[in-house]
């Protein structure tokens, strides 16, 4: 589970970071109007955006999700996890 995690955030800042790269952040003026449409201008943009709120919202919980279970559990947790019926 934990290499599916890795793998889908190495995915999502990657595809950010290419997007960025390639100048995508010019593109996102086009989804308030503020530009000429073009077809692949507003496709990028849409892309740009996607990949951003991927970075700033997923990534994040991911990452806090992954940490948060690698904590071993303490001696309380394991007992209460032993004595629970089943």
């Amino acid at each position: 589970m934990r290499r599916l995690v890795i793998a889908a955030v190495t995915v999502v800042v990657a595809v950010f970071a290419v997007l960025h790269a390639m100048g995508a952040r010019d593109a996102v003026g086009i989804l308030s109007g503020t530009r000429p449409a073009g077809g692949g201008e507003l496709a990028l943009g849409i892309a740009y955006v996607l990949a951003w709120f991927g970075v700033v919202l997923a990534v994040p919980i991911a990452v806090i999700a992954m940490l948060l279970d690698a904590i071993p559990y303490g001696r309380i947790a394991r007992r209460w996890i032993a004595s629970r019926p089943r």
